[in-house]
């Protein structure tokens, strides 16, 4: 318990600020690290010298001395006497431990490591359910699917886990597009043990992991996601983002300055992501680069149709080294996309397990997709993605609550609410009543709500300043919803809009927006950036979409 007590009385004086974190991206540090791989190094090396016979009690004792203070060491190790260690480990009573457990069991592979997979997918902690999915897809051999995933399937209810089931059904059906895009990197030590190394910033990678050698592989395609439809749902690309950012680790905001003020971050690090855990589209759209063999990790760049023919392109660093989708492939908002790498790696820089995600408006560019960029350029090119992802997934979330419906006499009703057909799923919801309990006048009653939130949403949207976005979806909220009590004040807006002068000023507004967005993005300097929207706001000052361009100049 020595190693325990180190390790808390380290966290406390290193962070105290956090401490509402200590276990979620703050349990480790880059002072603590190597001393903890020594300290434990003697113990493994005892189980991996050991008769087989002997090793279950020694494993146990590690389980019981150890645990949760040293599996930050633990999972790094990769000889194969140790794969009953960690298949202990993964049902140990932290659920933290589970899932690094889970994360080494992928490399060990076996049917007993997809076992405590499965062990874990029904477990009340979200992040585990999703680390054990995304375990099981990795490990899936060649069984039919379990109870256990079809329970799992039908109770769900986190929209990022229930992705992972999306990617599970697909892997198990061989129509999961998915690769090892490099190899994880391990070192043999004098001792005997296999691991891959501990690193604290990449300086030290020669030091710490000599036989690393970095090659570089890029993989382009897809045509511009303007010829999709534009995105009709924005998500968040991590099951945690915006929950658990942790402070003081080095982990930086959008437009934080680095280098002395010299240079500006052009992304949003975010810290909760423990290893391997999933990234995800935020919305539909097509995966323009694949890029590995950095210490950016797995980068991918997946670009967005916004509306109009704007587009915005998802700029994704230090993911791992697997990735469920091809360069040039189209994505649906929330698909698994792939997983994050380990914490103080080579994929991650050195630094905690993270996802480093920027956006920047305007067509892909290959040299576009950096961390970094001088300050005397300016950010006019880059979006800060917390607020745009905190704009975009209020304004676009699902108009009928998301919501798990059991009762047998729904079934058909479940298809329809899938599909988005609200107005079927309300008539096939008041057939079966009377067989559907509960359940069924909860969904009659949402979806006889929706009418009304569909006309707030729509208006706010527009008293916002996005007025060709309030006018596409009022349109399909009156599709969608039509049959439903209600829906017919929908069709009766979207017509009187439509011969309102002040909206058609507010959609040429609009479309000037979009336009000066193109534009800004080709020009050289922030003071031609300003200029450009200065003279937009004198044109457009008495519109709604004012708003949006004085955003744009507060932010320059």
């Amino acid at each position: 318990m020595r190693l325990l007590s180190l390790l808390i009385v380290s966290l406390l004086i290193l962070h105290g600020a956090t401490a509402a974190y200590a276990k979620w991206g703050a349990d480790i540090n880059a002072g603590a690290g190597p001393r903890l791989i020594e300290d434990v190094a003697p113990v493994l090396v005892r189980i991996v010298r050991a008769p087989e016979a002997a090793r279950d009690a020694l494993i146990a004792k590690a389980v019981q001395d150890y645990g949760l203070a040293a599996i930050e060491a633990i999972k790094r190790f990769r000889n194969p006497e140790l794969r009953p260690l960690f298949l202990a480990l993964a049902r140990h009573d932290d659920w933290t431990v589970r899932h690094r457990a889970l994360y080494a069991l992928e490399y060990y592979g076996g049917a007993a490591a997809l076992e405590a997979a499965l062990s874990n997918v029904g477990h009340p902690e979200r992040r585990l359910r999703e680390k054990a999915v995304i375990a099981c897809i990795k490990l899936w051999d060649k069984r039919k699917l379990p109870a256990v995933i079809k329970e799992r399937v039908a109770r769900e209810e986190d929209f990022h886990v229930r992705r992972c089931l999306d990617a599970l059904e697909r892997r198990i059906a061989g129509k999961l597009a998915g690769a090892k895009v490099h190899a994880e990197h391990v070192e043999t030590r004098p001792d005997g043990l296999m691991l891959t190394p501990f690193l604290s910033g990449m300086n030290n990678a020669s030091k710490v992991a000599p036989g690393y050698k970095a090659k570089a592989e890029m993989r382009q395609g897809g045509g511009s996601a303007a010829k999709l439809p534009a995105a009709a749902r924005w998500v968040r690309p991590l099951l945690g983002y915006g929950d658990e950012v942790v402070t003081g680790t080095s982990l930086q905001p959008f437009a934080n300055l680095r280098q002395n003020g010299k240079v500006y971050h052009t992304g949003h690090d975010v810290g909760a992501s423990l290893d391997g855990a999933g990234y995800y589209a935020p919305a539909s759209g097509v995966v323009k680069m694949v890029h590995t063999g950095s210490d950016m990790g797995t980068m991918l760049v997946v670009q967005h149709h916004v509306g109009g023919k704007a587009v915005v392109n998802g700029v994704y660093m230090h993911g791992g080294d697997t990735v469920f989708v091809k360069a040039g492939q189209v994505v649906t908002c929330g698909q698994l996309l792939g997983t994050m790498g380990m914490s103080y790696s080579i994929e991650n820089g050195g630094h905690y397990a993270h996802l480093h995600y920027g956006m920047y408006p305007g067509p892909f560019s290959v040299t576009h997709n950096y961390g970094y960029k001088a300050v005397s350029a300016g950010l006019s090119d880059w979006y800060d993605p917390a607020a745009f992802l905190a704009a975009w997934t209020a304004r676009t979330k699902p108009i009928v609550p998301e919501v798990r419906l059991l009762a047998p006499a729904l079934a058909k009703a479940r298809v329809l609410l899938a599909r988005g057909a609200y107005g079927g799923a309300y008539a096939q919801a008041q057939a079966v009543a009377s067989a559907a309990g509960e359940e069924g006048v909860r969904l009659i009653a949402a979806l006889e709500a929706a009418p009304s939130e569909a006309a707030t949403r729509v208006e706010k949207l527009r008293a916002d300043g996005f007025p060709s976005d309030a006018q596409r979806r009022l349109g399909e909220y009156a599709t969608a919803l039509r049959g439903v009590p209600g829906a017919d004040a929908l069709a009766t807006k979207r017509a009187a809009w439509s011969k309102d002068k002040a909206f058609k000023a507010e959609l040429k507004a609009d479309k000037d927006v979009l336009a000066a967005l193109r534009k800004a993005a080709k020009l050289k300097t922030p003071a031609q950036v300003r200029a450009l929207w200065t003279k937009l706001l004198e044109k457009h000052k008495d519109t709604p979409v004012a708003a949006r361009i004085q955003a744009q100049l507060d932010a320059k």
